[in-house]
């Protein structure tokens, strides 16, 4: 029974072995000078396949639990392949009876052949994926031994990373070796990352790491072909840059490939995309550039999808496609586009209008710590009239050396009534010269705590900023000679400077003081009513309100009831008190 029990667990194995056939190429050394843990090794354009292979470990543990499930799925097999491989028999036994055998008294004495190395060695590894790590690592050195490369790339990464076996990193660089000289791709490109950064009984040498890398990729290695590439694009030869990164795209093995495999492949097509799109070959070339930023988002690279999506926002009604590809990339986590993303939902560019859907992804960016999403969230509570979150996320340390920040902060503590904390925000704000805060800085004083002279002092430093609301109150004070020497010319000058940057109060200001005695030896109607209508047509209410009083009594322009009573109710809509107390004696509904 124990003989039938194991036999069927190795058929199992056996049965699988088309799953883990490229499990060698998934081990990763993990020594120092280990080329996965250094950016510099990939350069610049191949940073993220860098960190893709990274992820190969993780991999390994995803793959080893998948051995385990499929193996009770090809139970069912069991019987029509059990005649093919009943010559094995004899020898696969128990596990106990395994343990026993050594290298002279089982396989070693089998001298089986190369088919049957091979599923000797799905066999080791199905043995160390579901735990049986003893049996597993005895197989896996003897099929080494008896010269099938595969192992020996495998079992030499095992002892240069002392996993399952006693760390002996030279013992493990000569089963690399071996596998090596029999092509083994990872092998080779192992070698090749071992004299570039000089492994452990390595040397650094860069020629013949280079040598070693180009036998790696002739043989079929993405990791040689992406890695030569990169070493290729960042000694700026372009040309065998792009040779080895086109060469990836044409790996016969792409199609099969895992997780970890087809990232790096995504980053290579968005190299070459790049290449193309920035003319780094001579010429620009965009519809290359986009054939291959295109193959890069199929593999699932966020930024290339980012890339074309801001692509095609600049070529006319291609609204939905850019918005599509945005959209794709924020959601595989680049962070640039759910920025990106969360604005497009909130301006309907692309898809329909939806702030709440536009806040989840700045939120997901600010969780991604970005700046911009950071920064850009306490706008969107403030608009809210959230105070307390405005003040919360304006305090965050990302953003609270930011002087517009720094502003709304004091802004929703303005608005809650507490002035200390209002004023302490403002002055850092307003130490940074932003505009608002000083100006809110001479409100504060001046109306609040009732110190004119520091108000007077902010209101200076406003005015210097060409800040409309402080020339404006600048010039009414020069009109009232308040805090200042009474000048009426000076006094309009600066309300015509402020009125020219939109701001319809000073146009009130300045049609008022045409139509006062106090400021002119003779009323100027016709001036009056003309800085009336344009402060009206800035949706000033103080404006509309004197405006239809010019009309309704003919000062300075031709009388129009009409027109009169239409610019009352829209001062009356806006709130101006005069006016809501003429529309409810004239029985208008607002």
């Amino acid at each position: 029974m124990k003989t039938t029990s194991l036999f069927t667990r190795v058929i199992i194995a056996l049965s699988i072995s088309i799953v883990c056939i490229d499990s060698y190429a998934q081990r990763i050394p993990k020594e120092k000078g280990n080329p996965f843990k250094s950016s510099s090794f990939w350069g610049a354009a191949g940073a993220a396949g860098s960190r893709a292979l990274q992820a190969q470990q993780q991999e390994i543990a995803r793959r080893n639990a998948e051995y385990t499930r499929k193996a009770y799925e090809m139970q069912r097999q069991n019987q029509e392949l059990q005649h093919k491989y009943e010559h094995m028999s004899k020898f696969l036994t128990s596990s106990a009876h395994l343990r026993a055998y050594t290298p002279a008294t089982s396989l070693m004495a089998f001298h089986p052949s190369k088919e049957q190395l091979k599923l000797h060695y799905e066999r080791a590894n199905y043995c160390i994926a579901t735990g049986d790590t003893i049996v597993g690592v005895e197989i896996l050195c003897t099929v080494a031994n008896l010269g099938l490369r595969e192992a020996q790339y495998d079992y030499g990464l095992y002892c240069t990373q002392g996993k399952c076996v006693k760390k002996d990193i030279k013992k493990g660089n000569q089963y690399i070796q071996e596998a090596a000289k029999q092509n083994h791709p990872d092998a080779l490109y192992y070698l090749g990352a071992a004299y570039f950064y000089g492994y452990e009984g390595f040397q650094k040498d860069s020629i013949e790491s280079i040598q070693w890398l180009e036998r790696s990729a002739k043989e079929g290695s993405l990791q040689g072909q992406e890695a030569l590439g990169n070493l290729y694009f960042n000694a700026n030869d372009i040309t065998n840059a792009v040779k080895y990164w086109q060469m990836a795209t044409k790996n016969i093995n792409k199609a099969d490939m895992e997780e970890t495999g087809r990232q790096m492949l995504g980053q290579v097509y968005y190299n070459l995309g790049s290449i193309y799109y920035n003319g780094d070959l001579g010429t620009s070339d965009e519809g290359r550039a986009i054939n291959y930023f295109k193959e890069a988002a199929n593999y699932g690279n966020a930024y290339s999808a980012y890339i074309l999506g801001l692509i095609y926002r600049e070529k006319p009604q291609n609204e939905t496609i850019s918005c599509n590809y945005i959209r794709s990339s924020a959601l595989q986590g680049c962070v640039d586009a759910q920025v990106l993303y969360g604005y497009y939902c909130l301006v309907g560019y692309g898809t329909d209008k939806d702030s709440i859907n536009a806040v989840s992804w700045y939120k997901e960016a600010a969780a991604n710590n970005n700046v911009v999403a950071l920064c850009t969230i306490p706008y969107f509570y403030y608009e809210a009239q959230d105070n307390d979150s405005t003040i919360i996320w304006g305090q965050r340390p990302e953003c609270c050396d930011s002087a517009d920040i720094q502003y709304l902060v004091g802004a929703a503590y303005y608005n809650k009534g507490e002035y200390d904390e209002a004023e302490s925000w403002w002055k850092k704000s307003a130490s940074k010269q932003f505009p608002d805060a000083i100006w809110w800085m001479y409100v504060l004083n001046s109306g609040i705590k009732g110190d004119s002279i520091t108000g007077h002092k902010y209101l200076e430093q406003a005015c210097m900023q060409d800040f409309p609301e402080a020339l404006c109150e600048m010039g009414c004070n020069y009109l009232e000679g308040y805090m200042v020497e009474r000048n009426v010319e000076k006094g309009r000058n600066l309300l015509q400077i402020a009125a020219s940057k939109g701001n319809g109060l000073s146009y009130f200001n300045l049609g008022y003081s045409y139509a006062t005695k106090k400021y002119n030896k003779k009323v100027d109607w016709t001036k009056a009513a003309e800085c009336y209508r344009k402060g009206a047509e800035l949706n000033c209410p103080e404006a509309q309100y004197s405006y239809a009083y010019c009309l309704k009594k003919g000062k300075g322009v031709k009388k129009d009831k009409q027109a009169a009573t239409y610019w009352l109710v829209t001062a009356a809509k806006n709130g101006d008190e005069d006016a809501i107390k003429e529309i409810e004696k004239m029985k208008i509904d607002l």
